[in-house]
């Protein structure tokens, strides 16, 4: 039995979040099925507060500091020790991407992405935050992440040998139950809209995702366009100028779980036109959703989809509409394309990834 602690973000484990949330609520799941592992969750003592917390039934050790105070406190002086907070632990795990500070134990540590390192990497905050990575990194046990585009990311910008970098990866992030109900309510028939993954920001494409929905709106009088998760302020006039007429943004905020699963089982299509991804998990879910896709040709989309979805530029608006415009109107492609999306959605489970991470905690501590 291994006993394993793990470090809970006040923000990520609740019930409305986003990929790296998605990820350790998928992985903290998973694991809590597994007999080989005894899981020992601590935090803030916030988490307990935030009535949305998921994990309420597991034992918890609370940390006396504010979520803000302990996680930039790990970052800049490496303080407080987990060491005195929580029983003994086999190994520690991070499923997201704090810098949790320990004397004592072995830990397997999360990085989903480098984005936020690549912009502004002149920038003082940032090349002390890089630096801070670099020191902490060289300690830990492990270091995981969800594509092996983001391990050739980390291991070039911290200076990691690739052997020290394990890939897991992510699955669907959305409830079991609600999956269920969502099946069972609705007949599989697409209704006249396309989803598209946001935020509208420069890290999801907002630029040629504003140009396309112009483009649709000029071409096709019948789509609406969905863009789930909100628009950054930046992106707030040029949205506006647009002047579109059948296009709405919807933030996380105000979707229930429920009504996002339910647009994109109903959407033509779900599209991510992301400049840079560490995975793109959405993908996978519109995916297991029967939902076909469409994405830009980066590495790590390409590389998690495996042939399952149409690639482009995602400048190419034109092309991009002619694709939209197929799902729409011939269903035997349309087929197709989900047929392999299906295939591809179902090598990535919870349950493999942490089978994984169990064998790699095993192998580090000769159990």
């Amino acid at each position: 039995m291994i006993n394993l602690g793990v470090y809970v973000s006040a923000s990520k484990v609740v019930e409305k979040t986003t990929g790296v949330g998605k990820h350790s609520i998928g992985m903290i799941k998973s694991l809590c099925k597994n007999k080989e592992v005894n899981l020992i969750l601590f935090g803030s003592y916030e988490v307990l507060n935030n009535p949305f917390f998921l994990f309420k039934s597991l034992k918890f050790y609370s940390l006396p500091y504010k979520t803000r105070f302990l996680e930039l406190s790990w970052k800049v002086i490496n303080w407080p020790k987990i060491d005195n907070y929580i029983p003994n632990v086999d190994a520690i795990y991070v499923p997201g991407e704090e810098l949790v500070s320990s004397q004592k134990y072995n830990i397997f540590f999360t990085i989903h992405d480098t984005y936020n390192f690549l912009q502004n990497p002149k920038n003082l905050r940032k090349l002390m935050l890089k630096h801070s990575y670099r020191l902490y990194l060289k300690k830990v046990c492990n270091i995981l992440t969800v594509s092996h585009f983001s391990k050739k990311k980390i291991s070039e910008l911290f200076l990691q040998p690739k052997n020290k970098i394990t890939v897991l990866g992510n699955s669907v992030g959305f409830d079991d139950e609600n999956l269920k109900l969502i099946k069972k309510n609705n007949k599989k028939i697409f209704e006249k809209y396309i989803t598209i993954g946001g935020p509208l920001n420069e890290k999801k494409g907002g630029e040629h995702i504003i140009n396309l929905c112009s483009y649709i709106e000029s071409k096709d009088k019948d789509i609406n366009i969905y863009i789930i998760g909100g628009i950054d302020k930046v992106f707030i006039d040029v949205f506006k100028n647009a002047e579109l007429k059948r296009t709405k943004i919807f933030g996380h905020a105000e979707l229930s779980e429920v009504k996002i699963i339910e647009l994109l089982y109903n959407s033509i299509c779900y599209l991510q036109l992301s400049n840079v991804e560490g995975f793109g998990i959405t993908v996978i879910e519109a995916m297991h959703l029967g939902t076909p896709v469409i994405i830009n040709e980066i590495p790590s989309l390409i590389e998690n989809t495996n042939g399952s979805a149409i690639c482009c530029n995602n400048k190419n608006i034109a092309f991009i509409a002619e694709e939209i415009n197929k799902f729409k109107n011939d269903k035997d492609y349309r087929d197709k394309i989900v047929n392999l999306g299906y295939r591809n959605a179902s090598k990535y489970t919870w349950d493999r990834f942490s089978k994984i991470l169990i064998s790699l905690i095993k192998k580090t501590i000769s159990i």
